[in-house]
């Protein structure tokens, strides 16, 4: 028995449809739009740094240009292509790619996992120190070196650069050596070992008597060693190696760091090392091993750097400065591993074009100093990455251009913006036209105007308008007569409450006259005792008058130190009487004004604010005055207690709080907070209204979206009958 069995072959449409899902996941679902920001912001980085550098490009090229020889705003990018990719230069443009993937790579898996590897320089040179120590010690003759031991020597690269990085991490991991400190040291240790190996001067790997010529097939005279002679072949079977391998790389970092628990235990130590105990993962073997992988990458890309790109040790006396652009490769990159291979391009094109460019036509020619502005601004934008994250033309464009075609959005935009609203008279009208109708309806005995009845509805109505706005107007002009009123009635009022406080305070100081009485009386007692004192014969007379005199005097002194007291507090609570009333005044002031004002005018927030603050003149002058006395209070108490016990300074800190809290009850009290009350409740009503207004543009979007885009997209997906991946 034949079991039926159908299977459908997927046609190209479904293949194409289903291969599209991934990158249509990418560009549009909401679980990837951080990854889709970052990498816009990345791209834009790059866009605006080459526009930058086409610009000024162009302007120094523009005096030198000719109608023969034109030169245009897009000059730049061509000949960077174009120079870049020529057969002279290609090799050398491949050869900068591998060794920007390498290293950027290095450093990007460093990076990823918080730990910043700056000593590309140093892991890259020193195997080639190695490199280059062996031949000549084994005196094989430079242009001529065998191909095997090249192969041989690109693990050793890997290996002297996996146990450079290596050192650094354990310095990192055991002794809690900062790796940016560790990789610094290294780098110029290493760099110093180099010049004082390759000086000629040294004598370290010929000794005096051997003969210059043949010391300088090996040696530079100013430092380093001759060029490495590799057959052209051979360079670019290294290259297909280096660009297959480079592919391996960048593929397993990617698919470690996204597909597999350990790629994720390794990011989530990279964002907080206390994570390694939660995750399972031992912090120091970890740090020791990126560390070590950071440079082993690093070592390949020395490999070709010093190996098959300049052949040669330099003879400079600072690390080598390609390594550092490994850093900028992977920050435009933001430490992706394939963002990687793009930035490597950029920065390949960059350095082989350079000397096409020294030499090119004088309208296009540029010297070497020229380059580093254009990495230099796109480090700077990449640096900035997080405004780019925000800025999405294309989409806002888009968005405008959708909404300034739609009617729905036009009409939320006048409400929004209050645009075209009726006046606060003719509100008032129909408020009062919808109220009179009713009573019309009701007198007729009516349920809605008909044809029978619109004549008469008309004339009653007409005559109603001219009334209410005759009465409108009569109104306004009153009301208007009595804001005037109530301005005039509360500056005649605070008058008269002023005028009170000074007769009662004048009143009371009365009794400063008492005062200076006392004072005169004193003065008398003290002179006639000193007299007395001063004919004494003995000391003991003297000794008796003193105390007979800290007698008399000492009930006068406390009978003046009462008085003034008394009128110490006596002309506190006389101020603080008369701002009661003057902020009892302004406060019924304000409160008629908004009443009577509100009823022939709109009250914005504005003009609210503008009343509340006029009002609170006085008491924030009360207030000002209260606040200075704390601050003195807090000053004073602070300098005494300096040498103070931790129990004694958390008292101070107690009383300070304790004091703060009655400042503010105190300004709580005087009605001072109603300002920031309504401001608060205007933001909050505009945020609001904001958030509705939003939310409807949103809106309006994306059913223009679903409408001409999502649904047409679900209809073609459903016609062509498209299996989800592991479906039947």
């Amino acid at each position: 028995m034949v079991k039926d069995q159908t299977s459908t072959k997927p046609s190209l449409v479904s293949k194409t449809i289903l291969a599209f899902d991934g990158l249509k996941r990418f560009l549009m679902f909401e679980d990837k739009k951080t990854s889709r920001r970052k990498l816009y912001a990345s791209l834009w980085a790059v866009v605006f740094g080459l526009l930058f550098a086409s610009v000024l490009y162009y302007l120094l090229g523009l005096p030198k240009s000719s109608a023969q020889n034109p030169i245009h705003i897009w000059s730049f990018i061509e000949n960077l292509i174009s120079f870049s990719t020529a057969k002279q230069v290609f090799q050398r443009t491949t050869i900068y790619f591998i060794i920007f993937g390498f290293s950027g790579l290095a450093v990007a898996v460093a990076f990823k996992s918080g730990l910043f590897n700056i000593g590309v320089p140093g892991q890259m040179l020193l195997p080639g120190i190695v490199f280059f120590a062996i031949i000549i010690s084994a005196r094989v003759p430079i242009s001529n070196v065998d191909p095997k031991f090249i192969v041989g020597m690109f693990v050793t690269f890997i290996i002297i650069g996996a146990l450079t990085g290596a050192v650094s991490g354990a310095l990192k991991a055991f002794f809690n050596v900062h790796e940016v400190i560790s990789t610094i040291f290294l780098n110029w240790i290493i760099t110093y070992i180099s010049v004082w190996l390759f000086n000629i001067n040294n004598h370290i790997f010929f000794g005096p008597e051997t003969p210059s010529e043949y010391v300088f097939t090996f040696l530079g005279e100013q430092g380093g060693t001759k060029i490495l002679q590799i057959p052209t072949e051979i360079v670019w079977n290294f290259i297909y190696f280096g660009l297959a391998l480079l592919g391996v790389f960048v593929i397993g970092a990617w698919f470690v760091y996204s597909k597999t628990t350990l790629g994720y235990k390794i990011k989530m130590i990279g964002i907080n090392k206390s994570n390694a105990k939660y995750v399972g993962i031992n912090e120091k073997i970890t740090t020791i091993t990126i560390m070590a992988v950071s440079g082993g990458l690093a070592g390949i890309s020395g490999f070709y750097y010093i190996v098959m790109g300049i052949n040669r040790i330099p003879s400079a006396n600072a690390p080598l400065n390609i390594g550092f652009e490994s850093i900028a490769i992977a920050l435009i990159a933001l430490n992706n591993p394939v963002g990687v291979v793009g930035s490597s391009l950029l920065y390949a094109l960059i350095y082989g074009s350079q000397s096409r460019f020294a030499v090119a036509s004088p309208q296009y020619q540029i010297s070497q100093d020229f380059f580093p502005i254009i990495t230099g601004v796109i480090i700077f934008m990449a640096a900035t990455s997080i405004m780019l994250e925000k800025f999405r033309p294309i989409n806002a464009l888009r968005k405008a251009l959708v909404l300034l075609f739609s009617k729905e959005y036009w009409m939320n935009f006048k409400t929004y913006h209050k645009i075209g609203s009726h006046s606060f008279k003719h509100k008032a009208y129909l408020k009062a036209l919808a109220q009179y109708k009713a009573e019309f309806l009701k007198r007729n005995n009516l349920t809605e105007i008909d044809e029978k009845n619109a004549d008469a509805f008309e004339r009653s109505k007409m005559l109603f308008k001219i009334k209410f706005f005759k009465e409108f107007e009569n109104g306004l002009k009153a009301s208007n007569k009595e804001l005037k009123q109530l301005a005039l009635r509360k500056q005649i009022l605070i008058q008269d409450v002023k005028a009170q406080h000074q007769k009662e305070l004048n009143d009371f100081l009365t009794h400063q006259k008492d005062i200076a009485i006392l004072e005169q009386k004193l003065r008398e007692i003290k002179a006639a005792f000193a007299s007395a004192i001063k004919a004494a014969k003995s000391d003991e007379e003297k000794i008796k008058l003193h105390e007979e005199l800290k007698v008399r005097t000492q009930g006068i002194h406390e009978m003046i130190a009462s008085a003034r007291h008394d009128i110490s507090n006596k002309e506190s609570q006389l101020k603080k009487e008369l701002l009661d009333r003057i902020n009892k005044i302004n406060n019924d002031y304000v409160d008629d004004y908004i009443a009577e004002y509100k009823k022939y005018h709109y009250l914005t927030h504005k003009h609210e604010l503008a009343l509340i603050k006029n009002g609170n003149k006085d008491r924030m002058i009360e207030y000002k005055y209260h606040e200075k006395e704390y601050e003195n209070f807090v000053a004073k108490l602070i300098a005494s207690k300096k040498k103070a016990s931790t129990e004694e300074k958390m008292a101070m800190y107690d009383e300070i709080s304790k004091r703060k809290f009655e400042l503010l009850r105190f300004k709580e009290e005087l009605g001072l907070n109603k300002h920031n009350d309504i401001i608060e409740i205007f933001k909050a009503e505009k945020k609001a209204r904001k958030n509705v207004f939003k939310a409807v543009k949103e809106k309006i979007y994306q059913d223009f979206n679903a409408k001409h885009f999502t649904k047409p997209y679900d209809k073609f997906v459903a016609k062509h009958e498209v299996a989800p991946k592991g479906g039947e």
